[in-house]
């Protein structure tokens, strides 16, 4: 049997499949409880999650925070000279002609940006380490300064090939702030490109 369940904002579906058919069941999600509206959906729907059970999970959530601007206030720290990627993104967009277009903005302010000196290499040589020492205070007056980031994001350039700088810079302040979540895109998305890592 293969059981999916999604869950959004206000309903959460289910959907089973297997040899005698399909069943469905929809719920009412528990945004501020959310592991409780798939286990009620799963006890509504009468199947039985036995070991030859297959269930796969999907929410839009997550997805309706960031349209929403209801996550978290991120710090974004970038290779220095890049912070303006997300404000730039791509021109390969149809609407590049329309004088009416207005491009969505960015999930991070661009006062929530902060470059710093380091350098990796297409090839995944580091050309420039990132300095470690007195970084993370110096992060932390930065958080406090975009008026309360309570995520820091690190993408810096190149780190598809070689992530030794992100990582760095992870360790030294899971190690000094580890009150401070913090996202690498070496390990989110380890992708060419720095538009598309920097979204990730």
């Amino acid at each position: 049997m293969l059981v999916a369940i999604e869950v959004g904002g206000t309903f959460t579906d289910l959907v089973a499949v297997d040899d005698e058919g399909i069943v469905t069941s929809k719920v009412r999600s528990t945004p501020f409880d959310p592991e409780q509206a798939p286990l009620r959906a799963i006890r509504t729907s009468g199947i039985s999650l036995n070991m030859g059970v297959e269930v796969r999970h999907g929410s839009t959530i997550a997805t309706n925070a960031v349209l929403e601007r209801k996550g978290a206030r991120v710090l974004l720290v970038t290779t220095k000279g890049f912070g303006d990627v997300l404000f730039i993104g791509r021109t390969d967009k149809e609407e590049s002609f329309d004088p009416g277009y207005r491009p969505t903005p960015p999930p991070v302010s661009r006062d929530d940006v902060w470059e710093m000196e380091e350098r990796v290499l297409p090839s995944g040589v580091v050309e420039t380490a990132v300095v470690l020492t007195g970084l993370v205070d110096e992060l932390r007056q930065a958080a406090a300064a975009t008026n309360g980031s309570t995520c820091v994001a690190v993408c810096f350039l190149h780190s598809y090939a070689n992530p030794d700088n992100e990582l760095a810079l992870y360790r030294a302040i899971r190690e000094e702030a580890p009150e401070l979540p913090v996202l690498v895109s070496s390990r989110i998305a380890p992708r060419i490109r720095e538009y598309e890592r920097t979204s990730a």
